[in-house]
C-alpha cells in the first residue's frame, strides 16, 4: 500500500506539473501575441513590456527576443535590440529570421561587415529573398561598394518590381555612381508609384544640385520637406544649396536644424564648416571639418575644405597633407589646390 501511494503521488505531481507547463506556454504565447498586436498599432512601449512578461514566462522564449530585437530597432534603441538578437541566436543559432533582424540591427550600427557575416550565414537558407538582397545592399552601400551594393538591388528589383524603397535605393546608387541621368529617371519612376515619398524628392534635389539647377534642386527639397518637415537629410542638402547661393544664414537654420534630428550625420558637419569658412571663422571650420573625418573620412571635399581652413590658419603642412587626401580621391579641385600651393 506504501508504494502504491507513493506511486500515485508521483503521477499527480507529474500531472500537476504538466498542466503548469501548458499553463506557462499558453501564457507566454498570449503576451507575444499581445506584444505583435501592439507592434501592428505601433505603441512600441506596450509592445516590448509585452514581449518582456513573457520572457519572465520562459527566460529561453527564442521568439519573444526575436520580436523584442525588432521593436528596439523599431524604436531606434540599437544597442537593446542587438542584445536581444545576441540572446535569440543563443538560444538557436540556426534561427533564419534572427540572424537576419541582427544583421539589420548592425546596419543601423554601422557594423556593415558583421551584417554581411549574418546575411552570408542564411544566403542559402532564407526565404524571402527580394528582402535578403535588399538588405545586402544596404550593408555594401554603406561600405561605398556602389557596384555590388546596385547589382543586390537589381536582384532584389527583379523578384519585387513594385518596390519604391528599392528604386529609391537604386537610385542612390546611380547617383553616388555619377550616373545622374539614370538617378533622376528612376527617383522620377518612385515618385509615379508613390507621391508621398520625400526621399525621391531628395534625389532630384540631390541630382539638380549637381548639375548646377540650384533653383530646381531648392523646389524639389521644398517639396520633399512639404512631406516630412523633419526629414534631417533634405534639410541639410537643401541648406547646402543656399550656401552656393551665398545665403549663409538660410543654409546655417537649415544644417543646425539637421543635425538637431540627427547627429550622426557628417555630411551636415561638413557643410557647417563651409558656412564658417565663408564667415572667416577658420577655427570652427576646421573643428566642423575634423567631426566629419572622424565620422567618415570619405565624404566628399571634406578634405578640400580641410585644406583650404588649414591655409587660412597658417598650416601649410596640414593643408598640403589634406589636398593631397582630396587629391587621391579624384577631387579636381584638390589636386589643382595641391599643385598651386605645395611644391
Amino acid at each position: 500500500m506504501r508504494k502504491q501511494a507513493f506511486f500515485l503521488v508521483v503521477i499527480v505531481l507529474t500531472l500537476l506539473e504538466g498542466c503548469g507547463e501548458v499553463r506557462r506556454s499558453r501564457e507566454k504565447k498570449h503576451f507575444v501575441h499581445k506584444g505583435n498586436v501592439a507592434f501592428r498599432e505601433k505603441m512600441y512601449r506596450d509592445a516590448i513590456r509585452y514581449y518582456r512578461e513573457a520572457i519572465k514566462i520562459d527566460t529561453n522564449y527564442m521568439q519573444a527576443y526575436n520580436n523584442l530585437c525588432v521593436v528596439y530597432e523599431q524604436t531606434g534603441e540599437l544597442d537593446k535590440a542587438l542584445k536581444a538578437c545576441d540572446k535569440c541566436l543563443t538560444i538557436d543559432s540556426t534561427f533564419t529570421d534572427g540572424r537576419f533582424n541582427r544583421a539589420h540591427v548592425f546596419i543601423g550600427l554601422k557594423r556593415y561587415y558583421d551584417a554581411l557575416d549574418d546575411l552570408k550565414q542564411i544566403e542559402n537558407s532564407y526565404e524571402n529573398k527580394a528582402d535578403f538582397y535588399f538588405l545586402t545592399g544596404l550593408a555594401l552601400f554603406g561600405l561605398k561598394d556602389y557596384k555590388n551594393a546596385g547589382i543586390s538591388f537589381e536582384n532584389a528589383l527583379n523578384l519585387n518590381p513594385e518596390n519604391t524603397e528599392i528604386i529609391l535605393n537604386l537610385a542612390s546608387v546611380n547617383y553616388y555612381i555619377k550616373n545622374y541621368e539614370k538617378a533622376m529617371e528612376l527617383a522620377e519612376e518612385a515618385l509615379e508609384r508613390d507621391n508621398s515619398n520625400p526621399n525621391a524628392w531628395n534625389i532630384i534635389g540631390m541630382v539638380n544640385f549637381k548639375n548646377g539647377k540650384l533653383q530646381d534642386a531648392v523646389q524639389a527639397y521644398n517639396k520633399g520637406l512639404s512631406l516630412k518637415s523633419n526629414h534631417a537629410y533634405i534639410l541639410n542638402n537643401r541648406g547646402a544649396v543656399y550656401l552656393a547661393m551665398e545665403m549663409p544664414e538660410r543654409a546655417k537654420k537649415d544644417i543646425d536644424e539637421s543635425i538637431m534630428i540627427d547627429p550622426e550625420n557628417p555630411w551636415a558637419y561638413r557643410n557647417k564648416g563651409i558656412y564658417y569658412l565663408k564667415k572667416g571663422d577658420p577655427d570652427n571650420a576646421l573643428r566642423m571639418f575634423m567631426q566629419c573625418a572622424e565620422m567618415d573620412n570619405l565624404i566628399e571635399y571634406n578634405a578640400f575644405y580641410l585644406g583650404e581652413t588649414y591655409l587660412m590658419l597658417g598650416n601649410k603642412e596640414k593643408a598640403c597633407e589634406a589636398f593631397r587626401i582630396s587629391w587621391k580621391m579624384g577631387e579636381k579641385e584638390g589636386e589643382t589646390a595641391y599643385r598651386h600651393n605645395c611644391r
